[in-house]
C-alpha cells in the first residue's frame, strides 16, 4: 500500500499471501507513507510468508521524513520483514505471531489449504475473523480459527505423520542429548526413526521401532555434516512418513 494522501488505513484479515516474487523489497506486503501522509495497516490472522524479494522478502515498510507508516500485527504467520534503512517505517508486533512454514497442502501449485500437523491451525482469534473461510467452510473447524484463509476440515480416514524436530536450522552438537519430535494423526503401532547426512539421498536407521509418543532422545554421534535430515515413518505403514523441511547441522 502507498500512501501520498492524508490518511489511509486498511486491515487484512484471514489471508494468505504466498509465492509472491518482486525486483525490490516487499514482495508478500510493501508499505508505504510520502508527503507528510499515514499509512496504516493492520494484519489479523493472516499468513505473510514464502515470498522473494531483495529484502524484506515478505514485508517491507517504508516512510519519508514527516510520514508515519506502521504495520500492527497479531495472530499471524509472517516471514522476513524489512524497515527501509534510510526511511524506515514501523513494524509493531502486538503478540500471538508466528514465524514458521505454513505447510500449504502445494503452495508452489496453488493450493493453499493447510496440511495436517500446520502451525497456523487454531492458532488465529476469533474476533474480527470472518464467519467462513474462501471456500465457504464455516470457522471454526477445531478448538480455535486457523490463522490464513482456509479452515481446515479433517477427514475421517486421514492418516499423517509431520517431522517437528529436527526440521531445518538446528545445530545438534556431536555427543549432545538431543529430541527428535514428530506429531501423527490417526497411527497406531511403532515408528520408524531414520537420520541422513547427505541432504536425504541416503538414510540410516536410529531406531527401528520406538513408541509413537512424539518424542525419541537420541545422544548425537559423528560425522559432522551441514545437511542432516530426519525422516519419521509408520512402521505397520511404511508409506506414512515425513522428513526435515530442510538441513539441520551436526558439528
Amino acid at each position: 500500500m502507498d500512501s501520498d494522501a492524508t490518511r489511509k488505513f486498511l486491515t487484512i484479515t484471514n489471508d494468505s499471501v504466498t509465492d509472491n516474487a518482486a525486483g525490490g523489497v516487499g514482495a508478500g506486503l510493501r508499505v508505504y507513507a510520502g508527503n507528510a501522509s499515514v499509512a496504516q495497516v493492520t494484519v489479523l490472522n493472516s499468513i505473510i510468508w514464502g515470498n522473494d524479494a531483495t529484502s524484506g522478502h515478505d514485508m517491507a515498510i517504508r516512510q519519508s521524513p514527516g510520514s508515519v507508516a506502521t504495520v500492527d500485527a497479531s495472530f499471524s504467520d509472517v516471514g522476513d520483514v524489512a524497515a527501509d534503512a534510510d526511511a524506515p517505517g514501523v513494524y509493531n508486533d502486538l503478540g500471538n505471531n508466528i514465524d514458521a512454514n505454513p505447510l500449504f497442502v502445494n503452495r508452489i501449485g496453488g493450493d493453499l489449504r493447510l496440511d495436517f500437523g500446520s502451525p497456523a491451525i487454531d492458532k488465529g482469534t476469533n474476533v474480527g475473523a470472518p464467519a467462513m473461510d474462501f471456500e465457504g467452510t464455516p470457522r471454526p473447524q477445531g478448538l480455535g480459527i486457523e490463522i490464513g484463509a482456509d479452515e481446515r476440515v479433517t477427514s475421517a480416514d486421514e492418516k499423517g505423520i509431520r517431522v517437528k524436530a529436527a526440521n531445518g536450522g538446528e545445530v545438534w552438537p556431536i555427543r549432545s542429548m538431543q529430541t527428535i519430535q514428530w506429531i501423527s494423526i490417526r497411527i497406531t503401532g511403532k515408528i520408524k526413526v531414520q537420520l541422513s547426512r547427505d541432504g536425504g539421498v541416503s538414510w540410516k536407521t536410529l531406531f527401528a521401532g520406538t513408541a509413537n509418543d512424539g518424542a525419541q532422545n537420541w545422544r548425537v554421534t559423528k560425522p559432522a555434516t551441514s545437511r542432516g535430515r530426519i525422516r519419521v515413518c509408520s512402521v505397520k505403514n511404511p508409506s506414512v512418513c515425513d522428513t526435515s523441511d530442510a538441513n539441520f547441522v551436526i558439528q
